[in-house]
């Protein structure tokens, strides 16, 4: 008798082959082609900061991205059950992302259009080399630039470019200042921070309606099997996206990159913002329910009474 209570025991306890395998499958295709999927992918191959990720550090930033946006799952599964208003907060969630988008979209097409004139401005210079290669132009002694008419210009600049003097001597006085912030960050500093910051911070907003979390079985040890498999589900759609990006970064340009990227964020703020009246529209319908029986329950009198304890 005790033997069979200690085999089913451990039975419950341990791990469950079918819950392991239900679980992360079920929460792997629920992610991805997911919102958070193609949010990952665009922040691994581009960065709000600098733009694409060409650099020599991007396996670093794309592997905090990997790990931002895994937190941000993680942490979403822990406070899925304090949450007292659900679709409340999913509504707010929502618009939160709708607008950060929003942004970065408008970011990425600010960014396009930089790349645009950078591209005319090559090639207009490339034309006018051309040009000035096959005909020849004749300067003119009145086209030359008269330097004796500017000598005194060239005096003046160059006594305003030398070191000020001050009460200590000659040389250039700094003022000291303390902290880790005491100069400015570099570029590259501030991409490789917020590759970790954003994905966790946006991941976390958009998996706020997200069903494989609504339904995730948080059952203690019991449920150990169904648990590790989709944790484990979250791990590889994450990693898939990361790679994704990784793909595009290496065979896009810059130019295809940016557009991709804006299209794709305009496109999930569109998603995020009909999700939000989603949530408006069914919050909206239980208050109206509510009220409806509230007000008929006055002339009915038939407001439910508490049972009495037996």
């Amino acid at each position: 008798m005790t033997a069979n209570a200690t085999s089913v025991s451990a039975t419950s306890v341990g791990l469950n082959g079918s819950d392991f395998s239900t679980y992360f499958l079920r929460t792997l295709f629920d992610e991805l082609g997911s919102k958070t999927f193609f949010l990952i992918a665009i922040l691994s191959a581009w960065c709000p900061w600098e733009g694409a990720r060409g650099h020599d550090d991007r396996n670093i930033q794309m592997l905090l991205v990997l790990v931002g946006s895994y937190v941000a799952d993680v942490v979403r599964v822990m406070v899925a059950d304090f949450a007292d208003d659900g679709k409340q907060f999913s509504c707010a969630f929502d618009v939160s992302c709708c607008i950060i988008f929003l942004l970065l979209a408008a970011k990425a097409r600010v960014e396009l259009t930089r790349l645009d004139a950078r591209e005319l401005r090559t090639k207009f210079a490339t034309s006018a080399d051309s040009s000035s290669g096959s005909a020849d132009i004749e300067k003119s002694d009145a086209t030359e630039w008269n330097t004796t008419a500017f000598s005194s210009f060239f005096m003046a600049q160059a006594e305003s470019s030398e070191t000020p003097r001050t009460q200590y001597g000659t040389a250039e006085q700094y003022v000291p200042a303390d902290g880790v912030l005491s100069n400015r960050p570099s570029d590259r500093t501030v991409s490789t921070v917020l590759a970790f910051l954003v994905p966790a911070v946006l991941v976390f907003l958009a998996e706020a309606d997200n069903k494989a979390i609504d339904d995730f079985p948080l059952t203690g040890l019991k449920g150990a099997g169904s648990n590790i498999g989709a944790l484990l589900a979250f791990l590889t759609s994450n990693i898939l996206a990361v790679l994704l990006g990784l793909f595009c970064e290496r065979t896009l340009s810059d130019h295809r990159l940016s557009f991709i990227v804006s299209v794709t964020l305009f496109g999930l703020s569109f998603i995020s913002a009909t999700e939000a009246l989603l949530y408006l529209d069914a919050a909206r319908t239980q208050q109206t329910q509510t009220g409806v029986v509230a007000f008929l329950s006055l002339f009915t009198g038939s407001r439910r009474q508490p049972k009495a304890s037996s």
